[in-house]
């Protein structure tokens, strides 16, 4: 089974070149590949030929070099191997287009080592872009998670605001014709544990309820439904005879802390 790749082949030798492509064909490879030697040549096939699998370059050209076309490449960006294929290179040379990003380089009086040297470089190059794909699913996948939940978030927060406007603060009672009793709560976020409640402890006296919740947001709205919750425990076991409190509204608020106190200084709040 052949593998077909897309080869820039930098090269000033019609038959360098020839030979190159006929053992990438024996190897196995189904080749397309196009032949540049010059550096306006390359930066053309680079912007307008691709997308490639390779670079095939020679090390000293008339008009060009290695090192000059690598540093095209990685001027693009692009994750694209990059292998010397040079009759003469020197080590220091060698090791400094290694350095600089080169993928690997071959010498051509031994060119057995090119279709194997291809073969990785094609095959990793591949596994990074499909690795880069999964990737790049992923980030978007998390993206979308996260967005999700900031708009359930924001959600419970309106619905938390919902009830706390119209469970928690509850609206004055009438009094009389005469008498006119307002109340207004603006939360500093949407929500908090604020509320303000009134309780009438016979006819003519009425007791207002201020709530101050440490904190803001969902947590402190808990902590304001469960103050609440043991105020209105308290009330239930002083009990109430002839629309009036059996006990002073100074005995509710102890019974209603030592209902929540222990559990506010468990969660390291106050009210």
């Amino acid at each position: 089974m052949t593998d077909s790749i897309r080869v820039l082949l930098v090269e000033d030798s019609e038959s360098d070149a020839a030979l190159i492509e006929r053992l990438l064909e024996k190897g196995g490879f189904e080749l397309v590949g196009v032949r540049v030697e010059t550096s306006a040549q390359m930066k053309e096939a680079l912007e307008n030929g691709g997308p490639w699998d390779l670079v095939l370059s020679d090390c000293r050209m008339p008009a060009f070099n290695a090192p000059a076309a690598l540093e095209q490449v990685k001027q693009t960006g692009l994750d694209l191997p990059f292998i010397v294929v040079s009759g003469v290179i020197g080590e220091e040379l060698a090791v400094a287009l290694m350095k600089a990003g080169a993928a690997d380089y071959v010498m051509k009086n031994n060119l057995t080592r090119l279709v194997p040297a291809v073969a990785r470089e094609v095959k990793e190059a591949r596994q990074r872009r499909e690795r880069r794909k999964i990737e790049d699913a992923l980030r978007q996948s998390e993206a979308r998670i996260e967005e999700t939940r900031r708009e359930m978030q924001s959600q419970e927060i309106r619905i938390a605001a919902d009830i706390q406007k119209n469970i928690l603060t509850n609206q004055p009672p009438f009094l009389a014709e005469e008498v006119e009793v307002g109340v207004m709560s603006i939360p500093s976020m949407m929500v908090d544990g604020d509320f303000v409640d009134f309780y009438r402890f016979h006819d003519h006296t009425l007791s207002l309820v201020l709530c101050d919740v440490m904190g803001k947001g969902i947590p402190a709205a808990l902590i304001g439904a469960a103050t609440k919750v043991s105020l209105l425990k308290a009330i239930t076991r002083v009990g109430i005879i002839d629309n009036r409190f059996t006990a002073s509204p100074e005995v509710i608020v102890a019974l209603a802390q030592c209902d929540i106190g222990p559990k506010l200084s468990e969660a390291a709040t106050f009210v």
